[in-house]
């Protein structure tokens, strides 16, 4: 309670009585701020659920993820139950502000009824149960906080022997809940209240007063005390002295106390207000000093600003105070008049050293950043000159206060699952179906799923880890690139990689997916291919049923045709042209080492060329024809 005290600001500071009176006093804020930074840091990162196969069977490992992605779901639930305290944030701050942390899970009967209320009459039960908790996104399950202060426990070489937690309960709140039961609303009828509200003596059951209409009821309150050993679980009431009523003792089929505990740091000692130590521990003190020195310099600066003085006479005497029987003080403050002296002198009066109040403040400054927070893990640089590398070694040094805490969590948290595979195994006796909310970001469109932790997961024989940092977006993305690298190198899988580095949940479905993409990537062209290839064998069918039964040409034959056609058409033009006789047509199917036919010139200038035809020598012919 002391330390509760001092982090919001309502303990005194150590200082003289005499500035007890003065509203100068200084209680540092610095503690509860230091503590919202840590949790601030501590729940950066989400909690990664780690499911290990008994063995290695594909079944298994496809099993093993389903339950990985049913376990996620099921702790954003329970998270997601409490709209405005967040548990996960609440542990966090008993683990660094108070030293342990205590959660409670607990089983609502009561939900039952509710789906029994919403179940169509041609509905099974199991189709009731699953449309239930998608609508309205609520378990017979239950994760709350516990203050540490509010409970007892006891443990032995087996684990948690007993719990008992109190608190107070509304009477007319638990009438409602134990209607059936007549034994219980007697013994609350018999229980009297001291702490009684109302001007009649008696305990107002309503929250409205008529008179005045104000709210009076705290008559209505009682103390109950919740016992739980691993067999049983008694509730009972607290009336005036050591009365007490036991309104509930039963049996029940958890196998252990529900509660679980996460300390911030364990130290061994025998004394539970020394076993489990704060975070900041050592940071109560330095607190209250700083308080002490700060409120000294406050009324030491405010004394020399408004500077004191008394008045000494040149006899020797000074101005006395009657009614204290001491000196007289003067403050020269804004608008007042300086005293007329005649005879004597005004003499101020030194306070305090100030520059020893610095000092002292400047060490237990010194203190704080060893001690608490340290200013680089909210970001603030160490000096100008840092380089990113020594920046990113002072963070990660600062980080290592905290694995403690998050490995106390993470323990909580997998005592809890496995406690809960127990409650569908043990207590539920059929699969628990999860409501899941899933954002899909191709199509900006938001789906709730539903998940089950089925019965075969709980006997499967599944052990469970529960993974968690602290750090910045900054610190998750170098080590997925340090992942990255290990894999290329053939050092780790690429599960290792999605698990360890990213983080993933349904590792399984991720490399399904890529698997599918890189088989599409490579079979997509090979598969249009062959479609072509598939069509145009199809058409070619078409096309010999068109054409006569006498086989076609080959292209080379259809070649060498058009070839001999081209020459001789060639041929014939040249032949036109010199008024000559047509040369002997050249047959395709000669080889091409033949003899050259007559009337084409020999291999040489002008080869392949006509020679022109001279016509025979006439005297009379010297000219040529006009």
């Amino acid at each position: 309670p002391t330390r509760r005290r001092v982090r919001m600001r309502e303990e005194e500071p150590p200082v003289p009585e005499a500035y007890m009176g003065t509203s100068l006093r200084h209680k540092s804020f610095e503690l509860d701020f230091m503590v919202r930074q840590i949790v601030s840091l501590l729940s950066e990162n989400r909690e990664q659920y780690v499911v290990y196969a008994a063995n290695e069977t594909e079944e298994m490992n496809r099993l093993s993820d389903e339950a990985q992605k049913s376990i996620s779901a099921l702790m954003e639930l329970l998270e997601d139950f409490h709209p405005i305290e967040r548990p996960r944030a609440l542990v966090h701050d008993y683990q660094v502000a108070d030293g342990l942390a205590i959660e409670k899970i607990s089983f609502n009967w009561d939900f039952f009824k509710k789906v029994i209320d919403t179940k169509g009459k041609e509905e099974d039960w199991s189709s009731a149960f699953e449309k239930y908790v998608r609508e309205k996104r609520e378990l017979p399950i239950r994760r709350s906080v516990i203050d540490p202060l509010t409970a007892y426990w006891e443990f032995d070489v087996d684990g948690l022997v007993a719990v008992a937690e109190y608190g107070k309960a509304r009477r007319s709140a638990l009438k409602e809940t134990y209607k059936d039961e007549i034994s219980i609303i007697n013994s609350l009828a018999r229980i009297p209240i001291s702490d009684n509200g109302n001007n009649e003596g008696g305990y107002t059951s309503g929250a409205i007063s008529v008179e005045g209409n104000t709210y009076r009821d705290a008559g209505d309150l009682v103390t109950v005390v919740e016992i739980w050993t691993r067999t049983e679980f008694m509730l009972l009431a607290e009336g005036d002295g050591d009365e007490r009523e036991v309104l509930v003792r039963q049996k029940h089929p958890f196998g252990r106390p529900p509660y679980f505990f996460a300390p911030g740091i364990l130290t061994g000692s025998e004394n539970p207000l020394h076993k489990f130590q704060p975070l900041v521990g050592p940071m109560y003190q330095t607190t209250l000093e700083l308080s002490a020195v700060r409120t000294a310099r406050f009324n030491a600066a405010y004394l020399s600003s408004f500077k004191p003085f008394y008045i000494k006479y040149d006899a020797g005497g000074a101005e006395m105070d009657e009614e204290s029987g001491g000196l007289k003080i003067h403050f020269l403050m804004p608008g007042n008049d300086i005293p007329s002296i005649k005879g004597g002198q005004i003499v101020p009066i030194d306070w305090t050293n100030l520059d020893e109040l610095q000092n002292m403040e400047t060490s237990l400054m010194g203190d704080r950043d060893r001690f608490g927070f340290q200013a680089v893990l909210a970001g603030s640089a160490a000096s100008g000159d840092s380089t990113a590398w020594a920046m990113r070694m002072l963070r990660d040094q600062g980080m290592v206060q905290f694995n403690g805490v998050l490995r106390h969590y993470a323990q909580m948290r997998e005592e809890e699952i496995r406690f809960i595979f127990n409650i569908v195994d043990n207590v539920l006796k059929m699969d628990l179906p999860i409501s899941r909310r899933v954002f899909d970001k191709e199509t900006g469109r938001g789906v709730q799923k539903t998940l089950k932790i089925t019965k075969k997961m709980c006997e499967a024989g599944f052990d469970f880890q529960v993974r968690l940092s602290a750090g910045k977006a900054s610190d998750r993305i170098a080590i997925v690139e340090e992942f990255r690298r290990a894999h290329e190198a053939g050092e780790v899988p690429m599960r290792t990689v999605l698990e360890e580095g990213w983080g993933f949940q349904n590792v399984g479905e991720i490399m399904d997916e890529v698997v599918d993409e890189k088989i599409r990537a490579e079979l997509l062209p090979k598969a249009m291919e062959l479609i072509v290839q598939i069509g145009a064998a199809g058409a070619l069918d078409d096309l010999k049923k068109l054409l006569p039964e006498q086989a076609p040409p080959s292209p080379a034959e259809v070649q060498a045709q058009v070839d001999a056609q081209a020459q001789q058409e060639a041929a014939a033009q040249q032949q036109a042209m010199m008024g000559g006789a047509p040369p002997p047509a050249i047959d395709p199917n000669a080889p091409p080492g033949g003899e050259i036919p007559g009337g084409i010139v020999e291999p040489g200038m002008g080869q392949g060329l006509i020679p022109q035809e001279i016509p025979p020598e006439d005297p009379n012919a010297m000219m040529p024809p006009a």
